[in-house]
């Protein structure tokens, strides 16, 4: 869990700067989140950059988590095309299931949620959105045990392969398929020791991180 204990500093406090949020320092940053959650009105760019330097730099998913919500609700959300408005929601999907503020179960269900603004799960076809829904049943099947969520998992995981060194169905994907898809959580989920048989959550540990587009 994050610890948050951090005095209060106003943004006016300091002269503006124009450094990308991510070249900024992560009290700056922390700073800048929590001013913004206070209920200030930034910009839904400054929404949308801070919370990715918080996630990507400082692993802050529970102020990402946050501030992307207020984009996904700013008025300049909906002037975004298509690909920016999914950005949001996958990464809105990422911070979620990511906040261990949340309970898990219900993290999990509302990161899965967010994916069902871009589509039902059934109809995800781009890799990120996959690799997503992946990750987010894989870390319930961690949680909780259950092996209808691996099954899950790696039907996602099986999606990213698409027409690519598919073999008949129930059995796995060839070492050509691997190589045809860069979500992380996949490769390493896929060159693991993990089988069928796997009994335990152990076996099969990889890294979910999505790479920013």
């Amino acid at each position: 869990m994050t610890s948050t204990n951090v005095s209060p500093v106003s943004l006016s406090d300091h002269p503006s700067s124009s450094l990308p949020w991510k070249d900024r320092t992560p009290a700056d940053r922390l700073a800048a989140a929590q001013e913004f959650l206070r209920g200030t009105k930034p910009s839904f760019a400054d929404l949308r950059d801070l919370a990715a330097a918080l996630k990507d730099n400082d692993k802050r998913f529970t102020h990402a988590r946050r501030l992307l919500v207020r984009a996904r609700r700013h008025d300049d959300y909906k002037k975004q095309d298509e690909r920016r408005r999914h950005k949001i929601l996958q990464q809105l999907a990422l911070c979620t299931y990511k906040d261990d503020d949340l309970p898990a179960e219900r993290r999990f269900n509302r990161a899965l949620d967010w994916l069902r603004d871009i589509a039902t799960l059934h109809e995800l076809q781009d890799q990120e959105s996959l690799c997503l829904a992946g990750a987010i049943f894989k870390r319930q099947w961690e949680t909780s045990g259950q092996i209808a969520c691996l099954k899950r998992s790696l039907a996602f995981y099986l999606g990213l392969l698409g027409p690519f060194g598919m073999r008949e169905a129930g059995r796995f994907p060839t070492r050509s398929a691997h190589r045809s898809v860069s979500c992380p959580a996949w490769r390493t989920w896929s060159s693991s020791s993990f089988s069928p048989s796997s009994r335990s959550p152990s076996r099969a540990r990889c890294s979910s991180d999505i790479s920013p587009a």
